[in-house]
């Protein structure tokens, strides 16, 4: 009788044990799978946190670039930029002069 219940009960000690390790082994897989996820939120958060620091306005970048540009950078109006067009296979720009004052 003696070794009839130490033989059950090293049964259900092996039989539980075994329950324990495969839902530890899940759980280790969904939390994996869940870290994974928020390191990509994450990257994805940090780079449209960037974008909006940095390009949210004119006046934004324009207070950087007399941080850190001082006078290399000047505003331009749109129809001062040269215009590209494709003749033919080549490209051609169509150049405006303009004098720095």
């Amino acid at each position: 009788m003696k070794k009839l219940i130490f033989i059950f009960s090293l049964l259900v000690l092996i039989v539980t044990t075994s329950v324990v390790k495969n839902m530890t082994k899940q759980l280790n897989t969904e939390i994996y799978l869940t870290n994974e996820r928020i390191s990509l939120l994450q990257n994805k958060l940090d780079n449209l946190r960037l974008e909006f620091d940095y390009l949210t306005s004119p006046e934004k970048l324009m207070d950087y670039q007399k941080l850190y540009f001082e006078e290399e950078l000047r505003p331009i109006k749109s129809s001062e930029i040269g215009i590209f067009t494709l003749n033919n296979g080549q490209f051609s720009k169509n150049f405006k002069i303009i004098k720095n004052e």
